[in-house]
């Protein structure tokens, strides 16, 4: 092992490892165990070579943002070890089957009562091919640097997973724990406690070729933390799934549950994950749509996103997704600025939002509304979609004023909009030709809720939908609106449109 650490971290039992530059042939070379395309199935593209620099400042008053430090990934890898598993593979041991190297983490000297920190055996056996596995216990992790290693693993030897803890005394301003240049990575069945007093921090991945995390909680924070846990996938040729991970704010501190930085470039997918209480965005994931940003695609399928304060999920790359989430927001952690959005389309175009459900409970008193198009967002669709509001004064559906021209026209379509919401209006879209609604049922009967409210607009349809409010029902405001096959009910009565053009004025029963 010598020449491969060097110390890089303020504290004293902090170690990184380094060695030569790492490049395609080098991953390529480390993957053999399982083959090329790595741990996801997905192929190893060339790594970017121009992920370096610091984020861009983020301003508090521009929608709860926070300066993000961010210094440049490495570029070393080291060789592999030369001896392997031996003949036989251990069944019990999972994924051992898929790596030449099985070390069994307390054989080699991890203690499990969590006195004794482990950062030795992690930093002394980071190499290809090998897989580190934890029985169940409690591990004891002083800030901890691995870099520049492909085909490498570490997972909880069983179904029950072992629990790493932070020293006591060590919050870092830096990452915690970081995997740096890491490709073909896998972390499996970890819960990583951060939350005694003074300890932990920061947990961070930047790859360069495929990465899965799956099976993994974390809770607990630092001050002057920024976010619980970071995912840059580097290379634009490789995928980072996170998968069945949960991060909850209990300590209700300033902080971000999960942020995807500016340099991902490649494809970032988060599956069946649970994040809750974040005062500063629950899923962060707009920066990449940043005009200087890799503009890497960031996937959410499935999971539960609750209470965060700023937006539960933030979309803003071009191509990203969000199915088959959940959002509910009830109370709004306190926070510097506080204004919950359910899903906030942020930046970029193609983004798609579908099959989701999205609930504002009463007590909400303070939100732009629960899917939002931010003034930087080109556009997107919302599909297929149920958004249930009660909170007073919060629209279900709000577009902001695009900021440049050349905009994707919104389509709202198969949406269901239900809840008690009282004042102001369903939907509130400003400046956004050729936007259409199509096939929704709205029904909000709170007292002076209105409907569709369109101002600044041309080109806009109301196709095959149903909408049954309180107050005015369409409303246009220097806005054109083709309303077809459409029946709206207010307390007035009730009026089916064949087909009517709607340039200036209320469309009403009456």
């Amino acid at each position: 092992m010598e020449g491969r650490f060097v110390f890089d971290l303020d504290s004293s039992n902090s170690r990184t490892r380094k060695g030569r530059p790492i490049d395609r042939r080098d991953v390529l070379k480390g993957l053999g165990a399982v083959g090329a395309v790595g741990v996801l199935g997905y192929g190893v593209g060339e790594f970017a070579t121009n992920g370096t620099g610091a984020d861009p400042d983020r301003d508090p008053a521009a929608g709860g943002d926070v300066d993000r430090d961010d210094d440049p990934p490495g570029t070393a890898q080291n060789p592999p070890d030369e001896d392997g598993p031996g003949d036989g593979v251990d069944e019990t041991v999972r994924h051992a089957d898929a790596y030449e190297r099985v070390v069994h983490a307390v054989e080699v000297g991890a203690d499990p009562n969590g006195k004794e920190p482990v950062n030795d055996v992690i930093l002394d056996n980071a190499a290809p091919g090998t897989l580190i596995s934890f029985p169940p216990g409690t591990y004891r992790i002083d800030p901890l640097h691995v870099e520049d290693v492909s085909n490498f693993a570490i997972a909880a030897t069983t179904d029950e997973r072992p629990t790493f803890v932070g020293a006591a005394r060590a919050c870092e301003d830096r990452p915690y724990v970081r995997f740096q240049n890491v490709a073909a990575f896998l972390l499996d069945g970890i819960d990583v406690e951060f939350s005694r007093p003074g300890s932990g921090g920061g947990f961070r991945i930047d790859a360069v070729g495929d990465v899965t995390v799956q099976n993994v909680s974390l809770s607990g924070s630092c001050p002057g933390q920024i976010a619980a846990f970071r995912l840059d996938v580097i290379d634009p040729d490789s995928h980072g799934v996170v998968r069945n991970v949960d991060l909850h704010n209990d300590a209700k501190r300033q902080l971000t549950g999960v942020y995807v930085g500016q340099y991902h470039a490649g494809v970032a997918t988060f599956e069946n994950c649970s994040v809750s209480g974040f005062t500063d965005n629950g899923l962060y994931a707009s920066t990449p749509g940043q005009d200087d940003g890799g503009n890497g695609p960031v996937h959410v399928v499935g999971g539960t996103y609750t209470d965060n304060n700023i937006s539960n999920v933030r979309l803003g790359s071009t191509g990203s997704s969000a199915r088959d989430v959940t959002v509910r927001v009830d109370d709004i952690p306190e926070g510097y600025q506080e204004n919950a959005r359910g899903i906030r389309f942020r930046n970029r175009r193609d983004i798609l939002v579908e099959d989701c459900s999205v609930e504002f409970g009463p007590n909400v008193s303070n939100s732009f509304g629960a899917v939002v198009f931010h003034g930087d967002s080109e556009g997107g669709t919302i599909r297929n979609t149920h958004i249930h509001v009660d909170a007073a004064d919060v629209p279900a559906i709000r577009a902001f004023a695009p900021n440049q021209p050349d905009n994707q026209k919104p389509l709202i379509e198969n949406v269901t909009i239900t809840g008690d919401a009282t004042n102001d209006y369903v939907a509130r879209m400003y400046n956004r030709d050729g936007t259409t609604f199509q096939n929704c049922t709205i029904k909000q009967l709170g007292d002076r809720r209105g409907g569709i409210r369109l101002k600044d607009m041309d080109d806009c349809a109301i196709i095959d939908c149903h909408i049954e409010v309180d107050h005015d029902p369409i409303v246009a405001r220097d806005a054109s609106i083709l309303v077809q096959n459409t029946t709206i009910v207010t307390p007035q009565g009730t009026r089916h449109v064949d087909s009517a053009i709607l340039e200036n004025g209320v469309l009403s029963p009456q």
